[in-house]
């Protein structure tokens, strides 16, 4: 039997071995105020079901602000097929999801206000794909509970055993310190749209995906994981070359699902240009970047889509960078 640690690990290591042979990424440029104020004036505009471009301002690079810009609402990852599924003989019910112990009974939440989250706290969303892979490469052992944790909820397949594809997926994370100064990991269930035969479980927050909120088992969210995440993943500044290296990595490592492909500088600065698809440049309007950090080009589906980042502070201090990287919740 191939254990879970193979299948995490090798993956990750084909990419990085891919990498050792490959030339060294752009450098990564402050961007102009102009490009700042573009990511503005557009981010009311983005429809992660329609939009060809999604532009994201980060506000200092740390990788957990990084990573949830990457993957939150992301149009490279939307799901186009509309795929029927057959429903359970017994209706489930939202009260009584656990997904094999993997979140604690009589937590699940319908609303991310409905949590016990502060509002400091909701302002510190954790992309738990990365995170995943990242504590992988760190340290399996130390990691072991909270991956088989993600791993249950992504093997419900609700007696659609045909499905291939996980029918939800813990999407997002929030550290919450507890009474007695304990620290929870309270997470985002995603469902697929095809989903919709489990009672009380409706898309509060309208991004086309039903979800539920809930806290992951306390034992699989230890002190080292939880101190690792908060002084590595949220606390430490990637360097101007660790940016650069970041955004190349990221792109090879989605090439073999999402066909993607890193924009040289020259092809990105100026952004859009005369290059770039008419459609494109429609949505972008007026707006033309100057020095956007990096911008991804996929092509998933039918359409080519674009990820544009726009990253502030780069080689900014450390203690000038908070922890945070705020997104709407209903």
């Amino acid at each position: 039997m191939i254990s879970a640690k193979f299948i995490l690990i090798v993956p990750l290591l084909f990419v990085w071995k891919t990498l050792s042979a490959a030339p060294p990424p752009p450098k990564a440029l402050p961007p102009s105020s102009g490009d700042i104020a573009a990511c503005k004036a557009l981010a009311p505009r983005y429809d992660p079901s329609r939009s060809r471009v999604m532009l994201r301002l980060i506000d200092g690079p740390t990788r957990a602000r990084l990573d949830f810009a990457a993957y939150d609402r992301n149009i490279l990852m939307r799901v186009t097929e509309a795929k029927s599924l057959t429903s359970p003989s017994t209706r489930p019910r939202m009260s009584g999801l656990t997904f094999g112990g993997a979140l604690s009974p009589g937590t699940i939440q319908g609303r991310l206000a409905e949590t016990p989250l502060t509002e400091a706290e909701k302002r510190s969303p954790l992309a738990l794909i990365p995170l995943l892979d990242y504590l992988a490469l760190w340290n399996y052992d130390a990691s072991e509970k909270i991956l088989l944790a993600a791993a249950r909820v992504s093997a419900e397949r609700w007696n659609n055993s045909d499905s291939g594809r996980p029918l939800q997926r813990l999407v997002t994370g929030y550290l919450h310190t507890a009474a007695g100064g304990t620290t929870e990991l309270w997470a985002e269930v995603e469902f697929q749209p095809a989903v919709d035969f489990i009672e009380g479980v409706t898309d509060a927050d309208g991004d086309g995906s039903p979800e539920v909120y809930g806290r992951v088992n306390t034992a699989a969210v230890t002190p080292a994981v939880v101190s690792r995440i908060r002084k590595d993943y949220m606390g430490r500044v990637l360097s101007q070359k660790e940016l650069g290296t970041y955004f190349f990595e990221l792109t090879s490592s989605w090439y073999p699902s999402l066909y993607t492909f890193l924009l040289k500088p020259n092809e990105a600065r100026p952004w859009p240009n005369a290059a770039t698809e008419p459609e494109v440049r429609a949505e972008m309007g007026k707006f033309v970047l100057q020095h956007p950090t990096a911008i991804i080009r996929g092509k998933p589906h039918d359409n080519t889509l674009y990820n544009v980042f726009v990253v502030t502070r780069i080689d900014a201090p450390r203690s000038s960078i908070k922890n945070g990287a705020e997104r709407k919740k209903k």
